[in-house]
């Protein structure tokens, strides 16, 4: 392992450990981990993963924000053009290197009840989620319209449509095990930049039909169409974000909202569990996990793949979409803090290191941000961050049914 230093091998082997451990469920030793790794990577580094550790070098010594804009700035021009960028975004920069006011830096349960109150309100509000505080639907006002019952591979799926405001209908699949008379745990999976065909496995895709995975598993799962994509296509999501800016709310407000009745459904199921609802997904899905959690804490177990960073980092990404960039959120908190919010109950951050969306300098700092609050509540163990090396930007349905298994099984 060229480049590496004895501390470097050592934090990774103790990454795959851990990794090893939510994948299987057991206790792994650091043997196997270091076996593990030995097996899929003890060989020459390619050519690309030399060249990328070397501008991930060049990128470190200017910093998190300068380093995007090396990435994106020929060697010829990069003297001149570095300092210009670095001065059109001089208050970005400013704004990125300093303390948000919604950080949570205190150690007592009282402390964070204060805090966890004042910074629910706050991003509520600038994502635009709607009417606080929330008002659950009844079965009535859901209006659930069940358009078709298929059986696959044994579990039954519906085909249901929703009423998440007065004027909208939300499609959504329900797989259900289909053993009358028993309550299960639930998962809501979110396509994100996708649809539901990809998350129910009827297309293939980086999803990994993983609503279908999950159901294998014995739980009800939910995966909830997204405005702007497959049946609600009728607009993109770009022009419904705008629309949504315009009123002072965002695409992942409007998503926020369609979530939390989706929630509002599961809890009139028979066959589901209330206090047993986790939510996933990745990329945006990942995002809209987070921030769900985050507001609702009817999601007992989260699992967040390829999403955590830092905002002041992926705005300058040319690879992510305009509709991460949430209005004014660099003015109250990170990434981090939103994360946070989650606290006490479980969340999985996963990562791939061959993701090219992802960013894992930024995402360890921004989970060392959550993971203090879980510290000071006593539960440092209901929080992971894991960076599976061999991982792009897939999803991991291994990693989520080991996690949901533990948590909501």
């Amino acid at each position: 392992f060229p480049g590496h230093t004895e501390g470097d091998l050592y934090l990774w082997m103790r990454r795959n450990q851990e990794e090893l451990e939510i994948r299987y469920g057991r206790d792994i030793l650091l043997e196997e981990a270091v076996e593990d790794l030995v097996r899929r990577f003890g060989e020459e580094p390619s050519r690309a993963r030399r060249i990328r550790k070397h501008v991930g070098k060049l990128a470190g010594g200017v910093g998190e924000l300068g380093g995007r804009l090396v990435d994106r700035i020929a060697p010829r021009e990069m003297e001149i053009e570095v300092v210009s960028a670095s001065q059109l975004l001089s208050s970005v920069c400013a704004v990125a290197g300093t303390t948000p006011p919604y950080r949570f830096t205190g150690e007592s349960k009282d402390e964070w009840r204060a805090w966890r109150t004042g910074f629910k309100h706050r991003l509520w509000d600038v994502l635009g989620v709607g009417d606080y505080p929330w008002k659950p639907y009844g079965a009535e006002e859901l209006s659930a319209d069940i358009k078709e019952i298929v059986l696959v591979d044994g579990i039954r799926r519906e085909l249901v449509w929703l009423r998440t405001e007065a004027n909208l209908q939300v499609p959504v699949y329900v797989y259900s095990p289909g053993d009358h008379g028993v309550r299960h745990g639930a998962v809501i999976v979110f396509p994100g930049h996708g649809t539901t065909a990809q998350t129910a496995g009827v297309a293939e895709s980086y999803q990994r039909g993983n609503a279908m995975a999950l159901a294998r598993d014995g739980f009800v799962v939910l995966t909830m169409e997204l405005r702007g994509f497959g049946f609600l296509g009728a607009a993109t999501h770009l022009q419904i974000d705008t629309a949504a800016r315009v009123l002072g709310r965002s695409w992942f407000g409007l998503l926020v909202q369609d979530g939390m009745r989706v929630i509002d459904y599961l809890m009139t199921r028979p066959d589901v569990d209330a206090d047993r609802i986790g939510a996933t997904g990745i990329g945006a899905g990942g995002a809209l996990t987070m921030y769900l959690a985050a507001l609702d804490d009817r999601v007992r177990a989260a699992m967040i793949n390829s999403y955590l960073s830092k905002y002041a980092l992926v705005c300058l990404d040319v690879e992510h979409c305009p509709c991460n960039d949430i209005p004014g959120i660099l003015r109250d908190a990170e990434m981090g803090d939103v994360a946070a919010l989650i606290a006490p109950r479980p969340a999985l951050f996963a990562n791939g290191l061959r993701d090219p969306l992802t960013h894992p300098e930024a995402a360890r700092e921004s989970f060392t941000v959550a993971q203090h609050v879980y510290r000071a509540l006593g539960v440092p163990n209901n929080v992971r961050l894991v960076e599976p090396v061999d991982l792009g930007h897939e999803y991991d349905t291994e990693l989520a049914s080991a996690w949901f298994r533990r948590w909501l099984a």
